[in-house]
């Protein structure tokens, strides 16, 4: 979970902040727009450490960030939890990374069959800002679900813990959380083979 589990919860917000689950996932949705990762983390349960700066945030969620819109639908509380709907419109990152996925693997092997001395990692790297901007871009609506549990303070916060949060993810992430694994994969290959 690159973003989830990416807010390290540095600070917690007040109960006043987030006295409803309304209330914790607008200010998230928030947050994240600004590309304020600390804000964001204040509306996060028990986040995983991680990190928020590395090449796959900069290149690939930042310009998500310019196309993020949501609106809120219905919520449902029930005890300690919550579930809140929500329509993310995001970047198509999914369809473009899978694309820049099949360039990158092309030319990986183009350099392992031919010994030829590319580069692949710059060529990527070049490659994913011209395929990321934002301008080349389009969108993507997903209607999910958020799930929330109220903490002992009486402030409401995302449970990171949750499963059922990996579609809101994978909304928030224009798909990109389905391809985290082919991309870790494809940088590992690269580094180890190919320079």
């Amino acid at each position: 979970m690159l973003i989830l589990t990416g807010l390290t919860a540095p600070i917690r917000a007040s109960a006043a902040e987030v006295a409803t689950p309304e209330a914790a996932v607008t200010a998230f949705m928030d947050s994240v727009r600004e590309w304020d990762a600390a804000a964001a983390s204040a509306f996060l349960g028990d986040a995983v450490p991680g990190n928020y700066a590395d090449i796959l945030c900069n290149l690939v969620l930042a310009p998500t960030l310019e196309k993020l819109d949501y609106t809120l639908g219905n919520s449902r509380i029930t005890g300690r939890s919550a579930v809140v709907d929500i329509s993310v419109t995001a970047a198509d990152l999914k369809g473009c990374a899978g694309d820049l996925l099949a360039e990158a693997a092309g030319c990986a092997a183009l350099a392992k069959l031919t010994g030829l001395p590319i580069d692949v990692e710059q060529y990527v790297t070049g490659r994913m800002e011209t395929y990321m901007h934002p301008d080349n871009l389009t969108t993507i609506r997903t209607d999910t679900s958020v799930y929330l549990l109220l903490g002992g303070d009486g402030a409401w916060s995302i449970d990171v813990t949750d499963l059922r949060n990996l579609r809101f993810l994978e909304a928030l992430t224009g798909g990109m959380v389905a391809l985290e694994e082919p991309i870790r994969a494809l940088s590992s290959e690269i580094a180890g083979n190919v320079k």
